[in-house]
């Protein structure tokens, strides 16, 4: 028995960004690129709709046995998920992330007179009193690890600033406060639409 010879691989669709009524849509040949859950890829900004776009086009010259690595596809999975999981009920997402700010981890300090509170206070003080001065939502921080109730009018004004943003500001900030820990700082922020931040961004 001799064997066959594998079938040719049917090369795929051409990656493009075209606009939209409401912002740009990744197109594989003539037809939309879609989210796991069926979604049309449409994103708010140009610059994200191309970075997904080359991203994908990367991940596909990556592709070992017909599978695209997911590692390779950061952006298009923040994406996605503001998609498929975070428009259909932004609220939910959001007071998933306000939850953080209540057990802020820059609000927990070494003990007063430590080298290591010196330090705590230096770096993160700062923190907190621009997050009072640009929010009007004062975080009061404490001594030790041990659980302490931030103001209900700190915690409210922070929730009247994330029902402002948009799912794709969600899911990037979603993702950055689950790794740092922290509600904080403008200077390490920026919306899903900037790529070179997005791993970074903490509070817009």
């Amino acid at each position: 028995m001799t064997d066959r010879p594998a079938p040719p691989i049917k090369p795929l669709p051409p990656l493009r960004v075209e606009p939209t009524a409401k912002g740009f849509r990744v197109m594989e040949g003539e037809r939309p690129a879609r989210t796991p859950a069926g979604a049309d890829l449409d994103l708010p900004t140009q610059e994200l709709a191309e970075a997904v776009a080359n991203e994908i086009e990367t991940a596909r010259g990556e592709m070992k046995g017909g599978k695209m690595a997911m590692e390779s596809l950061g952006l298009t999975r923040l994406a996605a998920t503001a998609l498929d999981r975070i428009a259909p009920k932004p609220a939910a997402t959001a007071r998933a992330i306000l939850e953080y700010a209540e057990t802020d981890l820059v609000c927990y300090r070494g003990d007063r007179n430590s080298d290591l509170r010196a330090r705590q206070d230096a770096a993160w003080q700062p923190l907190l009193d621009w997050l009072a001065e640009r929010f009007n939502a004062r975080l009061t921080p404490v001594e030790g690890v041990m659980p302490a109730a931030q103001s209900p009018l700190a915690l409210a004004a922070l929730a009247a600033a994330l029902e402002k943003y948009d799912p794709f500001t969600l899911s990037g900030l979603g993702l950055a406060v689950q790794t740092a820990g922290s509600l904080r700082s403008e200077e390490h922020t920026s919306e899903l639409q900037s790529r070179e931040t997005i791993s970074y961004a903490v509070f817009c």
